[in-house]
């Protein structure tokens, strides 16, 4: 919002009103347009020796400059320089006693501490480097975004949904992407005659399976079923563009033909209609629910130890269980900090020498599983008490509708990976997540 010329006491110098009043409009616009851009994969990769397997480039290895990167860095700049032409003792203040810095000094020291013990060490400060990016997004939604909700988030989120949901129900009609502008949004180009395509056999024919400007469907069905899940329990949005919106997001989601994301999500919507108004209830599920998922993962590691003859399986479910017991096999040889941040494919590789299955260059098909390989029992044991602190400021601000977001990002981490793996839905998580600590407005 414009600054008003109270907000700067004797202020000896009018163009600073005038500088900050810029500023302060440019990044109003710049948050909206990330939320609504989020979906774009739009980047530059690079392709150091470390992101090469048997010679193939491998997309979650490469370090990458994504658009999205530089809207953040253009906020991190504009924040800067607010900081720097206001008060900036009393914004810092304002700072230090909303945020806990010993949670981040302990968070810092554990992340020092992963990439000096990771097996590689440069792979791991990139990754951490994107965390921390990441961080920065959520304190300055938390903090400094004076927008409303509505403004910010709401609404260029239904606008997106709609958008990219259009894209990727035009791909599955055409059988193949579309082409022209969309490439500078991040669409890649493939037909269902493309090699490692994810298709669907629909009365015996072949179909592409919807993607968007995402890199997998089942990416772009876990970003769509949590924007849904948002839009529906968000209070701000016009009845009519929240009910299109939400309809425009269920029926493009369908079209991915993402069974984990759709029946999760078909749960997560019973469960919403049927106990919406239990807050108590919803608190006891969400942390049990929290419970569950952790200590499920973790059984799996036994359970599916030393496996045989995966080739009995699908392929789909024949690689979930391999990469369970690679995580298996990692987390026994690291199991305080992991092998480091992003490198759980090139230690699964190597771990797993010989085995076909060791071509699958893809991460642990479990957040969760994920997590332990990568930072250990330390890593692992944090982020549960972090979310299941999350849950208790939740049910504390009486915010409890949103357990249900929460619920389908829990689930969904169960069974796939891109909560933490991919841009998108990172970006998405990290939105979320900061607009429901936000503060209420009185």
């Amino acid at each position: 919002m414009p600054l008003n010329r109270k907000t700067l006491v004797k202020d000896r110098y009018p163009f600073r009103i005038n500088l900050l009043n810029i500023i302060s409009s440019c990044l109003n616009l710049l948050l909206p347009l990330l939320v609504f851009l989020s979906p774009s994969q739009l980047g530059y990769h690079f392709w150091p020796d470390w992101s090469l397997i048997f010679g193939i480039r491998v997309d979650y290895l490469a370090p990458t400059l994504f658009f999205s990167d530089l809207l953040i860095f253009l906020i991190f700049v504009g924040t800067l320089v607010q900081l720097f032409l206001r008060d900036r003792q009393k914004q810092l203040f304002q700072l230090k006693k909303t945020l806990s810095w010993k949670k981040l000094l302990l968070l810092g020291c554990l992340m020092i501490l992963n990439i000096v013990f990771s097996v590689n060490p440069l792979n791991s400060l990139i990754f951490s480097l994107r965390l921390v990016e990441l961080l920065f997004l959520g304190v300055y939604i938390f903090f400094f975004n004076s927008l409303e909700e509505k403004q910010w988030f709401c609404f260029p989120l239904a606008l997106s949904v709609i958008f990219f949901g259009l894209v990727g129900f035009l791909q599955f009609l055409k059988g193949g992407t579309l082409g022209g502008l969309l490439y500078y949004l991040g669409e890649r180009s493939f037909t269902t005659s493309s090699s490692g395509i994810s298709l669907i056999n629909l009365l015996g024919k072949e179909h592409l399976r919807a993607y968007s400007t995402f890199p997998h469907p089942n990416a772009f069905a876990g970003f769509f079923g949590l924007a849904a899940l948002i839009l529906i329990v968000g209070k701000k949005l016009s009845p009519k563009l929240k009910t299109f919106a939400v309809v425009a997001a269920l029926v493009f989601m369908a079209f991915t033909f993402s069974r984990l994301a759709c029946g999760v999500l078909f749960l997560v919507l019973v469960g919403y209609l049927l106990f919406k108004n239990n807050q108590t209830l919803l608190v006891k599920t969400s942390k049990g629910i929290l419970l569950l998922t952790f200590v499920v993962s973790l059984l799996s590691l036994l359970i599916f130890k030393n496996l045989n003859n995966l080739n009995m399986y699908s392929q789909s479910v024949s690689y979930r269980l391999f990469s369970i017991e690679a995580a298996g096999k990692i987390f026994e040889k690291h199991p305080l900090i992991g092998v480091g941040l992003n490198n759980f494919i090139p230690v699964m590789v190597e771990t797993n020498k010989g085995d076909n299955s060791a071509w699958f260059l893809q991460p642990a098909h479990n957040t969760y599983l994920l997590l332990l390989s990568e930072t250990g029992l330390v890593g692992l044991l944090l982020t549960y008490f972090l979310l299941l602190q999350l849950v208790s400021e939740l049910a504390k601000s009486r915010r409890t509708e949103y357990f249900f977001p929460l619920l389908f990002i829990l689930l969904t981490a169960f069974l796939d990976h891109y909560w933490l793996t991919l841009n998108q839905n990172r970006i998405l998580l990290t939105i979320f997540l900061a607009a429901i600590l936000k503060p209420k407005r009185v």
